[in-house]
């Protein structure tokens, strides 16, 4: 056994460089760490690569969900329609709105939401959907645009996993009333913890920015800035979700890569799907037209013992592994919600037998054969 062998692949390491170390440190030597002038600079560059009107940053992707919802109108005895084959945070912000999650299943060839069932799931109580744009694939938006149109529902794009993809040429985000995204550490890119929400609605977007710091007026920098004013109102009990200017500063170096290290994390993901596709026992993910990758997802045949095992055996290995996801109608936390086990086949069915490897720009070819020759040797 070699020492490259040996060697630890992690799941994901996030790729910072000297770059983003020199953004940060200059912030913090410029006096003013919270929410200023580098978090509207990369709200700016923010919209401005998406092509929305208007972006606004948030403490987290799950904070973007929620105030997207609540900015919205979203409330007690509302229903929003999404996905049991998702992250917690897409059906918790949901359920912090006091609104319930309605689960629909997905299609087995992208893991998105199933359009085609979506008007079998909306009543009259029916407030708007949100489309999971899972591992970056974009979901099937035009179908879902024409329901929601027809129906007056509101559309929140969950855009966790789908910076840099877009959906016949238009980037994802900017369907909906809304898109949210995650700069977590895992992400494509990362300002550590951090979100943003895209819209073209000024209303909204000035109802998210009121809610996002206490229900301000005024931001903090621009009330504490020389010369200007310390009045302020408080228009509505708001939250806590801002950002800060030592994440932007991170965040806008991080975008002005994103092109870089999105081809970069193609490159990889095309080896991965050159050395599995034609092994039995394994089904490689779609390469559909404007996808990003964020996850590069296996499928294992033979289903949940055998998947788990492969888990098992590549950690042994030193190789990082995780599991997207498991369907959020068989956790215990949704139980309330009435679900059983068999009311979601193509979810459960994914759950049962989906394993993600690792991809991240920092890996190496030699990295990809190394975790290929692993499953290989284990399947």
């Amino acid at each position: 056994m070699t020492d490259d062998d040996e060697r630890t692949i992690p799941f994901c390491k996030p790729a910072i460089g000297q770059a983003e170390i020199d953004a940060v440190v200059e912030v913090m030597k410029g006096g003013w760490l919270t929410m200023g002038p580098r978090v509207k600079e990369f709200e700016c560059a923010f919209a401005s690569y998406v092509k929305a009107n208007y972006a606004i940053s948030m403490n987290s992707c799950t904070s973007a969900l929620f105030l997207s919802l609540v900015g919205l109108g979203i409330g007690p005895g509302d229903e929003i329609i999404t996905t049991p084959f998702t992250f917690a945070a897409t059906v918790n912000s949901i359920v912090h709105t006091g609104a319930r999650p309605v689960f629909v299943d997905i299609l087995d060839s992208s893991l998105n939401i199933n359009p085609g069932l979506l008007e079998d799931a909306i009543t009259d109580r029916t407030r708007g959907i949100i489309p999971v744009h899972f591992a970056g694939v974009p979901a099937d938006m035009n179908p879902l645009t024409r329901i929601s149109k027809k129906h007056d529902l509101r559309v929140v794009e969950d855009c966790a996993h789908s910076l840099g993809a877009y959906y016949k040429g238009k980037a994802t985000g900017t369907f909906g009333d809304a898109g949210c995204f995650s700069f977590y550490a895992t992400k494509n890119i990362t300002t550590g913890e951090g979100g943003m929400v895209s819209t073209n609605d000024s209303r909204l977007a000035e109802e998210i920015t009121v809610l996002r710091l206490h229900g301000f007026s005024k931001d903090a920098w621009k009330r504490y800035d020389v010369g200007a004013s310390w009045e302020y109102e408080i228009r509505v009990p708001g939250y806590k979700s801002n950002m800060t200017d030592i994440q932007a500063a991170m965040g806008l170096v991080q975008l002005n890569r994103l092109e870089e290290m999105n081809h970069r994390r193609e490159k990889l993901a095309q080896a991965y799907s050159e050395r599995l596709k034609q092994i039995d026992g394994i089904v490689t993910p779609p390469n559909v037209k404007g996808r990003c990758w964020h996850i590069y997802h296996l499928r294992v045949a033979n289903g949940l013992k055998q998947r788990n095992k492969l888990i098992r055996a590549l950690n042994r290995r030193g190789i990082g592994t995780s599991v997207h996801f498991i369907s959020l109608h068989l956790q215990p936390a949704y139980a309330h919600l009435g679900y059983h086990e068999g009311d979601f086949s193509v979810s459960e069915a994914a759950s049962s037998s989906i394993l993600s490897v690792p991809l991240f720009p920092d890996m190496t070819l030699e990295d990809v054969e190394r975790v290929c020759n692993a499953i290989i040797e284990e399947l």
